[in-house]
């Protein structure tokens, strides 16, 4: 099973549970959403139900799901109706039946290999294997552990820090049963523990009690601040396990409470200052009584109360948008809010060798994965990687570009010195006064000359990019270079992930033609959208040319909004 979709409507907010059992009980939840009030019982919306794989894993381990891992589900709602819902599977694959999801280096060499199972038939002698590689690509050393099926399993590699470990599944005869992952073992760094409580010796979060609802506090604790009527509570008990399994036990004597929240009503929230995890430590006395972490509609969970206290976590990426923290139906306790930034392997000492390697020299968000640039230490060759959250990692090509302002060939390489991120792309600055310009979609990258100096560092902010080599310095209004302008191709990739297309034209000429899905805004009244649409919606203007399209972007960002493109005619969509 990969996901869940459901189809639901709501006079009022509500919620959906999927479970392994007649309730809502966290620890048999597969699956959750939260739902707004979609205005009616009958104005449907169809929301995507993440799976829980912990609690998956740990029905493995106890019986519940049976070998193949199946077993029965149950769907319930709260306060909404549901006309259907959709289960998606993964395609069977008998050739390669296993997935290795995820890696984590453990100490003394050891890694902590997740495995996911997609074969029509239950595997039997199964080996997981992992190879260390000398710097001839000959094999140093191997470890091997036997599995089973999908979960989690730790082999013993006997890697040193900084050496490259292969990892594959095979059968008894060595046939191999997964793609092989390719890592380099690090040693594990401690990472940096942020507890919000009421019980802080060193912070005084206590101001953020006792407020109005839907009036933010005055005060910012450590970074943290909120809205709405917070109230102080009993206290617990609770252990955390980081990310490098090491237990942190708390005791808290106070939490806060309140009922219903939302991001400007009964909320804690804080900004993450790098990539992390945010842990929700609670109690609500029935299911309708849960907690959320929110930071965008595409990164959010949802978790039923249990009547116990339950900890319960979202991984985050992005760096420039708040995390929040507010809870479902009438009062429950929130004890703390446990932010775990991850310790970076930079903070290690890399094993002496004589083998080259790329090296990280930047890091930046992109679209909710990491964006890395990196150069060779021998000859200097810059590579700009996308990496995802069980860190395998993609290299961007840069031997095609859509548009150009220069001559180039698939065969040119390019001396890459500083990375930006301005709406949803991604923009390389390099020698010789040429910026890459990354997009979601691959075939819409373009290469854009924006000085006459090589570009060592580079600053998108307000819609201006900011370019100098340490002596001269440019700015280049972003709207100049295309930055506010999207191809149809690209467009309709946006579109297909959550993007809303508008048409500004006049109601009269919507009527006669537009395109399939498009909302009709005409451009006079366009301050409308700040009552339709949040201000980082991604929103593609379209008219009968483009011209309007583009009056449209400019007084969206007067509005607010900072992620909108001039798409042109409706007739491309």
């Amino acid at each position: 099973l990969e996901n869940i979709i459901a189809r639901v409507a709501g006079k009022n907010d509500g919620a959906v549970y999927v479970s392994l059992d007649k309730s809502a009980t966290a620890s048999k939840v597969v699956a959750s959403a939260n739902i707004n009030a979609t205005g009616g019982w009958s104005t449907w919306t169809e929301a995507e139900l993440a799976l829980n794989d912990e609690v998956i894993y740990n029905a493995q381990l106890d019986g519940t799901l049976d070998e193949y891992g199946c077993a029965t589900v149950y769907i319930q709602t709260n306060g909404i109706n549901l006309d259907y819902f959709r289960l998606n599977y993964i395609e069977n694959n008998d050739e390669i039946p296993y997935i290795i999801e995820k890696t984590l280096n453990k100490a003394n060499g050891k890694i902590k290999v997740t495995l996911k199972y997609r074969g029509s038939t239950l595997a039997t002698d199964v080996t997981l294997k992992a190879e260390v590689m000398n710097s001839d690509d000959t094999v140093k050393s191997t470890g091997e552990t036997t599995v089973k099926g999908t979960g989690e399993y730790e082999i013993e590699t006997g890697a040193l820090n900084g050496e490259t470990v292969k990892i594959t599944v095979c059968d008894a005869d060595g046939n191999a049963l997964s793609e092989t992952v390719e890592k380099v073992y690090l040693t594990p760094v401690d990472s940096e523990i942020v507890v919000y409580s009421l019980d802080s010796t060193e912070y005084d979060y206590s101001v953020l009690t006792g407020g109005e609802d839907g009036v933010a506090y005055t005060d910012t604790v450590n970074g943290l601040s909120g809205y709405g009527a917070w109230a102080t509570d009993k206290g617990t008990t609770y252990t955390y396990l980081d990310v490098n399994e090491k237990e942190y036990n708390y005791t808290f004597t106070q939490s806060w409470k309140a009922g219903t929240g939302n991001k400007t009503k009964r909320s804690l929230y804080f900004t993450p200052k790098a990539p992390c995890r945010v842990t929700a430590v609670f109690q609500g006395s029935e299911a309708a009584r849960s907690m959320n972490i929110y930071q965008s509609d595409d990164n959010k969970i949802n978790q039923p109360g249990t009547g116990s206290v339950v900890g319960f976590s979202l991984e985050v990426t992005d760096t420039t948008t708040p995390v929040y923290v507010y809870g479902g139906s009438s009062n429950k306790q929130l004890y703390a809010i446990i932010v775990e930034y991850y310790g970076t392997p930079e903070t290690v000492t890399t094993q002496s060798t004589d083998e080259a390697i790329d090296r990280p020299v930047q890091f930046i968000d992109w679209n909710g994965t990491q964006a890395v640039l990196t150069k060779h230490d021998e000859t200097g060759e810059t590579k700009v990687w996308t990496v995802a959250s069980n860190g395998s990692r993609v290299q961007l090509d840069t031997n095609y570009f859509y548009e150009s302002d220069v001559d180039y060939s698939s065969d040119d390489t390019y001396t890459i010195n500083s990375l930006a991120v301005y709406k949803d792309r991604l923009y390389a600055a390099c020698d010789n006064g040429l910026v890459i310009v990354f997009t979601e979609c691959v075939k819409c990258y373009k290469l854009k000359q924006v000085c006459d100096f090589d570009i060592k560092s580079m600053n998108i902010e307000n819609g201006v990019m900011y370019v100098s080599d340490g002596e001269n310095e440019a700015e280049i209004n972003m709207s100049d270079i295309g930055g506010d302008l999207i191809a149809a191709t690209e467009a309709n990739l946006m579109l297909s992930n959550g993007a809303v297309l508008v048409d500004v034209r006049s109601a009269e000429e919507f009527a006669q033609g537009s395109a399939e899905g498009s909302v009709n805004i005409p451009l006079d009244e366009i301050a409308s959208l700040s009552d339709l649409y949040d201000n980082d919606q991604t929103i593609i203007f379209c008219c009968a040319s483009g011209t309007r399209a583009g009056k449209a972007v400019e007084e969206a960002k007067v509005l607010g909004f900072t992620n909108t493109y001039n798409g042109g005619s409706y007739t491309n969509y």
